[in-house]
C-alpha cells in the first residue's frame, strides 16, 4: 500500500491504521508526505494559532475516513499487475538558498544544484492498460503558498503535486490513480508561486 500525505508527523499512525485495515506487513506500507504547505496540522499542539478548530477538526477526520475507505477499495480491487520503470525531465524546480554572505536565506538561486529528473513506475493489468502511476520529483509542493483570503485565512489546496496527479490521472482514463512520492526536496522550490503573480514584483521569498 503506498499513501501520499501532506502529513509529516503522522507516518506511525498511518502504518498502523493500514495495517490493521488489511493485515499487510508493516515493510509493505510506504508513507510520502507530499509537504504541500496548504492543509492543516495534524496534532492539536500545532493548532494554537488557528482561528477555526472546529474546521480543522472536521479536516483530520475526513483525511482519516478517507485512508480507511482507499484502503477497503485497493483491498477490494486487489489484482495482479505488471511493473514497468521510466524517468524523464521537467524544469518546474529551483534551488532556494539564496547565498547572500555571511548568510543564505530562502530566495533564488538560478546556479545552485536542482535535480529535474523525475522518477516513474507504472503499474498495468494484463491487457496493459495502467491501473497506477507512482511518480517521484525533488520540489516542495508549494506553489500557491502565500496566497490569503480577505479574513487571512489560507485555501486547502493539493498543489502542485495534486494537480500533477489529476493531469495523468485524466491523460490515462477510467480508474488510473497516481500517487506523488516527495524527492530530495529540502532546498527545492517552484520557479513559480501565486505569491509572486499576486504582487507582481519578486521578494526575498518569492521566485522569479
Amino acid at each position: 500500500i503506498t499513501r501520499a500525505f501532506r502529513i509529516t508527523n503522522q507516518g506511525e499512525k498511518t502504518i498502523y491504521l493500514e495495517k490493521a485495515l488489511s493485515g499487510i506487513p508493516e515493510d509493505h506500507i510506504f508513507v510520502s508526505a507530499t509537504h504541500n504547505h496548504l492543509s492543516p496540522f495534524f496534532s492539536s499542539d500545532q493548532w494554537e494559532d488557528i482561528k477555526d478548530v472546529e474546521k480543522t477538526e472536521d479536516f483530520v477526520g475526513w483525511t482519516w475516513d478517507a485512508v480507511e475507505r482507499s484502503v477497503s477499495a485497493a483491498l477490494k480491487n486487489c489484482r495482479s499487475a505488471s511493473v514497468s520503470f521510466g524517468k524523464g525531465s521537467c524544469d518546474v524546480s529551483i534551488n532556494r538558498d539564496d547565498i547572500q554572505r555571511p548568510h543564505t536565506v530562502i530566495g533564488n538561486n538560478p546556479h545552485g544544484y536542482s535535480d529535474k529528473t523525475v522518477y516513474v513506475l507504472k503499474f498495468s493489468d494484463g491487457t496493459g492498460a495502467p491501473i497506477a502511476v507512482l511518480y517521484s520529483y525533488a520540489v516542495h509542493s508549494s506553489v500557491m503558498m502565500g496566497l490569503a483570503l480577505k479574513d487571512g485565512g489560507m485555501l486547502l489546496s493539493g498543489d502542485l503535486a495534486g494537480f500533477t496527479s489529476r493531469y495523468v490521472e485524466e491523460a490515462y482514463g477510467g480508474d488510473t490513480v497516481a500517487f506523488f512520492a516527495l524527492g530530495a526536496a529540502g532546498n527545492q522550490d517552484p520557479k513559480y508561486t501565486a505569491g509572486l503573480l499576486e504582487t507582481g514584483h519578486l521578494s526575498p521569498m518569492k521566485r522569479e
